[in-house]
């Protein structure tokens, strides 16, 4: 289960925040809008990637979610679905992800930095 474990209003009145999430293990910071709920809650929203470059495959089998500031992360993840580009991150099914190098199959795991998930 996602969970709410940081909320950094934007601007409360517009309900802008970044919000941080957590799988109990990895944790991502999203952007959120509208928004409009409280830490501790979980989420079942889709999160969607928006801006990725620098895809290639992963020689380490794991997930991994490195923050690097303002909405940026670096991120290792499975590719679930190379047609529908959906990439797994423990418990966070990531959607948007839709040029994955021609080389790489589902299953393989990736690298590649984030500029901004949204839920």
């Amino acid at each position: 289960m996602i969970k709410i474990i940081n909320i950094e209003w934007i601007d409360k009145d517009n309900e802008e925040a970044e919000v941080t999430l957590s799988d109990g293990e990895h944790q991502l910071v999203c952007f959120a809008h509208p928004f409009n709920l409280k830490e501790g809650e979980s989420i079942k929203n889709s999160i969607f990637i928006l801006g990725y470059e620098e895809i290639f495959k992963s020689y380490e089998n794991k997930y991994q979610i490195k923050y690097l500031g303002n909405l940026k992360q670096y991120i290792n993840g499975k590719v679930i679905d190379r047609k529908r580009g959906l990439v797994q991150v423990g418990e966070f099914m990531l959607g948007g992800v839709y040029v994955i190098p021609g080389d790489l199959v589902d299953g393989d795991y990736i690298e590649f930095l984030v500029y901004r998930c949204d839920i």
